[in-house]
């Protein structure tokens, strides 16, 4: 039969020592030492602590790019031009959407001008709108 080693148990070792391994005395007193008792400052002094438990989840974007109404494009439309933003055709001002840097089209606001829109998604109401203005949709 093998005999296995008996371990000597930690609060054995540390028989003789001062402090049993907790450095000196006045550092292991009650609340006070420790910035309160429990989640005490878990908000204030104590945010390390609970910096994994504060997270919140990280959204990702879909897409580059951002929704737009109609109506910003009407109001910002003489910015755009002089920008070089939006182009002026024949008939239409051209909206590429690759150039606005707009992924998509919503349908809110008037339109006062004809548009002929590219490389955008449009939602219902903004295909009705620019259709209704006799504007034409590249897809």
């Amino acid at each position: 039969m093998i005999m296995v080693e008996r371990r000597r148990k930690k609060k054995n070792k540390l028989r003789g020592n001062r402090s049993h391994g907790w450095g000196n005395v006045k550092n292991r007193r009650s609340g006070g030492s420790t910035g309160g008792r429990g989640r005490a400052g878990s908000w204030k002094h104590k945010k390390l602590m609970y910096r994994n438990e504060v997270k919140e989840p990280k959204l990702k974007m879909k897409e580059k790019g951002s929704a737009v109404n109609l109506s910003w494009i009407e109001e910002k439309l003489d910015n755009l031009l002089k920008k070089k933003l939006v182009t002026k055709d024949e008939d239409y001002f051209v909206l590429d959407g690759k150039v606005l840097g707009i992924a998509k089209l919503l349908g809110s606001g008037k339109l006062n001008h004809k548009y002929l829109v590219k490389n955008v998604k449009l939602s219902e109401k903004a295909r009705a709108k620019i259709t209704e203005a006799e504007g034409e949709i590249e897809e």
